[in-house]
């Protein structure tokens, strides 16, 4: 091929034209790398602190075979965190292009407008476009992982749109076995190659035409973006550099290719040894674009046409319940099946690094505990242990819970006892399957004890909100007529009477059918509820978790971050998976709940991604930050919110809560 004879004793200096055509001469291989010769360490380790990118992914994809074990995720123009060899390990911080032309530098993620698309919607193929804010280029990128290895592949199409001449330069940022401060890095032939500390994570990154200028640094003091800031030129190239916080720069020898689009590829291949990243990437790379890519494509359209048929209820948002169901599958852990992560982000405070509190990145990246071959062995130790829970710094017994389900207070909360009920009666019913009577009688006896006194722990008559009653979020000592107060934590008030705070969560009394639809204090709860949690948008309503709830961004729209009681610095905003549970709860009480399935939908982000958060309207809103009812800047996409979206789909489709459990409801509401 013609761009590898080139290599040789002769070099190809790009230039891109408005005609599309490339501007070249044939120079004298030692001009083409003018500059500092190739030198050896680079200086100035280890570097800057190594952080995560920002949680409002607009792309999350991977192949759908299991020997792909690579995801990927983009945001603000370019690939941020990849994951590998699971997805609980990210292993890159960001990937992306720059441009240098007559007196400027520009990389995607800071100096470009992005525009995400998902142009299959049966697939979760995507493509970024780029543009120079000065209208001079544009960038045209396509992502997928190659189905038979471990790399992701991109295609780039790059323009020239005033006739300027161009050169374009990857720019990447290893975080390798999930800490970015002890990675090492050197250049290979025509191969950027980093390994963690312990070199069981390695990737290559190749690009096609083949680098010309390479070299590996440390973030802040000797990086190939420092360098190409100052005067568009790769002026200092370093052959090796780490351990530390590195980033690696290559520059494309030439763009191939005809008419007005020039074209390239980037290949980031992983392996347990440099070896296997390498031949990963050159695999992947040497594979044409159009393959890889039907390959992909063809694994996705499969699998969406093995499901079963969209809900009616769901025909009017089609492509975005084709969307949730993918992102669902792309979830699971291909290493692990059957285990998911909460989302493939780090959002707010959890992707600073912050050593002991997010370093290494966990959070939202752990994977909990699934049942296993043995099911109901692991069913009997942990129904037993619901039954039996003693918490340790209050001496309280269950369904006492030292975590509720907003993972922030400990109490009686009518959710989690909800949940509690429901798991012993079908533990119950399990161990009557598996001939342990005993143990059945005993889990069923416990559940109905806690189900005749779930009202008497968690329902006020006597609060501040109405003069009816009306659950609780949880209470501290199991009587809700008292004053008890309690730090609501994430910058809250720091001393709250707790028949001031509520939260929508009790409705799972209803969902899993333990409580009718028309309880009483049911009824009497949700204008509570509605009156101060409600949040109308455009899109249509959603709910706060809680009340004074502080998880969120702050005033000025900046990025959560933990903070004391009672400085009120973070506002909680409004979650879709609430509107999902209004939605089963109307089902329910025999109401109609398409609004609730369509306002989740038209949530969704320009890559048909859905977020933890929508935005409440609170300051500032608009182009200073978000959009009233959109997503924020949040996890997203939140698996827990696509999970949610399909569920309302079908639970509107059957008439019935799809995860309610006929034994429970026959036990309860007969």
């Amino acid at each position: 091929m013609l761009w590898r004879t080139l290599v040789g004793s002769t070099a190809v200096a790009l230039t891109i034209s408005t005609a599309g055509a490339v501007v070249s001469s044939a120079v004298p291989a030692e001009s083409a790398t003018a500059g500092s010769a190739q030198s050896g360490a680079a200086p100035g380790g280890p570097g800057g602190k190594a952080t995560w990118t920002e949680a409002d992914k607009t792309g999350f994809g991977t192949a759908r075979t299991r020997r792909s074990n690579v995801w990927f995720t983009l945001q603000r123009g370019r690939t941020s965190e990849v994951f590998y060899p699971d997805l609980a390990t990210p292993g890159v911080r960001s990937l992306e292009l720059v441009v240098t032309g007559g007196g400027f530098t520009d990389r995607e993620s800071s100096d470009m407008r992005h525009r995400t698309v998902r142009p299959d919607p049966r697939s979760l193929t995507f493509r970024e476009i780029n543009t120079d804010k000065q209208g001079r280029y544009r960038i045209v990128e396509t992502f997928v992982t190659d189905p038979r290895r471990a790399a992701l592949d991109v295609r780039i199409r790059f323009r020239s749109l005033d006739g300027g001449r161009y050169r374009l330069y990857a720019l990447y940022d290893p975080s390798l076995a999930n800490t970015g401060m002890d990675d090492s890095g050197r250049t290979v032939g025509h191969a950027l190659v980093a390994s963690d500390a312990a070199g069981r994570v390695n990737s290559a990154l190749v690009g096609r035409p083949a680098f010309d200028q390479m070299s590996t640094g440390y973030l802040g003091t000797s990086d190939g973006w420092s360098d190409l800031k100052s005067d568009q030129t790769l002026d200092q190239r370093y052959d090796h550099a780490g351990p530390g916080n590195i980033v690696q720069v290559g520059r494309f020898h030439a763009v191939t290719g005809r008419g007005r689009h020039q074209s390239a590829r980037l290949s980031l291949g992983f392996g347990t040894t440099v070896a296997h990243a390498r031949t990963a990437a050159h695999a992947a790379v040497s594979t044409a674009f159009r393959t890889t890519a039907g390959r992909y494509a063809r694994g996705w359209h499969r699998w969406l046409g093995s499901l079963k048929h969209v809900p009616a209820s769901a025909a009017r948002i089609r492509r975005e319940y084709d969307a949730s169901a993918l992102v669902v599958a792309a979830a699971e852990d291909k290493l692990h099946p059957g285990a998911f992560v909460a989302s493939p982000t780090a959002p707010w405070v959890w992707g600073d690094e912050v050593p002991g509190l997010s370093s290494p990145s966990g959070a939202y990246h752990l994977v909990w505990a699934r049942d296993g071959p043995t099911t109901y062995a692991h069913v009997k130790k942990a129904a037993d242990f619901l039954a039996d829970f003693v918490d340790p710094d209050t001496g309280r017994h269950s369904p006492f819970t030292p975590q509720e389900r907003w993972e922030n207070q400990s109490g009686y909360s009518p959710n989690s006892i909800a949940a509690e009920i429901n798991g012993l009666v079908c533990a119950a019913d399990m161990a009557r399957r598996n001939g342990d009577g005993a143990s059945a009688r005993r889990w069923l006896r416990i559940a109905d004890r806690w189900k005749a006194h779930v009202e008497k722990w968690t329902v006020t008559t006597n609060g501040p909100l109405s003069k009816h009653p009306y659950f609780l979020r949880l209470t501290k000592n199991g009587k809700p007529n008292t004053g008890k107060r309690y730090a609501i934590g994430d910058g809250g008030p720091k001393a709250i009477d707790q028949r001031r705070v509520v939260d929508p969560s009790f409705l799972d009394l209803v969902r899993y059918g333990i409580l009718r639809p028309r309880d009483r204090d049911v009824r009497s709860t949700l204008p509570v509820i509605d009156r101060k949690l409600e949040v109308h948008t455009p899109n249509g309503p959603f709910w706060h978790r809680s009340s004074f709830d502080g998880y969120g961004e702050t005033r000025t729209g900046k990025e959560w971050t933990i903070t004391d009681s009672g400085t009120f610095g973070t506002l909680g905003r409004a979650w879709p998976i609430l509107t999902d549970e209004r939605g089963e709860y109307a089902v329910t009480a025999g109401l109609r709940a398409g609004r609730y399935l369509r306002a989740m939908a038209r949530a969704s982000g320009p890559g048909d991604l859905l977020a933890e958060q929508v935005w409440d309207g609170r300051p500032p809103t608009g182009r200073r930050c978000c959009r009233l009812g959109e997503g924020t800047r949040s996890a997203t996409p939140l698996i827990w919110t696509h999970a949610a979206l399909i569920r309302l789909a079908w639970t509107i489709q059957r008439g019935r809560p799809v995860d309610q459990q006929r034994v429970v409801v026959h036990r309860y509401l007969g």
